[in-house]
């Protein structure tokens, strides 16, 4: 079995169990009809979808159909006519919960570690530019970018960028879809001149765990499908409490945060539950 595979037969068993689980079913279905009313369908619609195609019991042979499936029927639907508006509306969230842990008067070059299309970069560029001549790159895997912005390739978990290279470094729920999550870590922190923000998906317990892993399934799998297995993205379901996160970052550099706290569920598109943590260097 290929790597890819062996990937995506995990993945199966775990929105499969997910979804069989009583609980964790209940939850998702509450919350996913919020993603997809979001989304602009009528709630009846959105329920009827979600009793169709996502209902508890359901066998998955072929999960890369069965997300193909589930993304045409909602195309169909008229899901996606307004996701645009939807993703720049969640840019928007993040920014507003990421600002009163950014120093804006500090300056210095600024990098968003697994920026997607920039949305939020752009935000961070024009508010830093207020203020202090700031450059502000976006890393990732892929060049996702949408916007005029520097761009760094990470590969092999490795930014090209020599040590303390940024002044912030911001990572937002980009961790847990990496298959060695201490190393991009690591990464962060290494290329980090002063702060490291860092927002990540937790589970609490095993039902947060659940329905945290089938949301973003779903978030990044259905509603971005994407045919192309090099252009998907990755979800190794690598979720932990808080106080995990907090203990991995300290194992790798003895830093603690200066904030953490939780966010709780607060986005439409992707209602998972976040925590933001902040780290200073110096």
């Amino acid at each position: 079995m290929t790597d890819y595979a062996e990937r995506m037969e995990r993945l199966r068993q775990i929105v499969q169990n997910a979804q069989n689980d009583e609980d964790a079913y209940w939850m998702i279905h509450r919350l996913a009809t919020g993603i997809l009313t979001h989304l602009n369908l009528q709630g009846t619609t959105a329920v009827n979808f979600l009793d169709d195609h996502v209902r508890r019991g359901l066998q998955i042979a072929d999960l890369s159909g069965y997300e193909e499936h589930l993304h045409n029927e909602l195309k169909s639907l008229g899901a996606f006519a307004y996701l645009p508006q939807r993703m720049t509306q969640r840019a928007g969230a993040w920014y507003r919960k990421l600002i009163p842990h950014v120093d804006f008067n500090l300056g210095g070059d600024v990098l968003d570690l697994g920026g997607g299309s920039g949305e939020l970069a752009l935000r961070l560029h024009e508010q830093f530019n207020n203020n202090k001549p700031t450059t502000v790159y976006v890393a990732d895997a892929l060049n996702w970018l949408k916007v005029k912005l520097p761009f760094l390739e990470v590969e092999g978990h490795k930014i090209d960028a020599k040590d303390d290279t940024f002044n912030h470094v911001i990572v937002l729920t980009v961790f847990h879809h990496t298959d060695d999550v201490p190393a991009l870590v690591e990464e962060a922190f290494r290329v980090a001149k002063k702060r490291v923000v860092f927002i990540e998906s937790v589970s609490e317990d095993l039902l947060m765990y659940q329905y945290g892993s089938w949301i973003d399934w779903f978030y990044n799998h259905v509603i971005h499908f994407n045919p192309d297995i090099t252009k998907k993205i990755n979800v190794p379901c690598h979720f932990m409490p808080a106080t995990g996160w907090e203990q991995l970052v300290w194992r790798l550099t003895g830093l603690t945060p200066t904030v953490s706290k939780n966010l709780g569920i607060y986005q439409n598109l992707n209602p998972e539950n976040h925590h933001i943590f902040v780290y200073d260097k110096q």
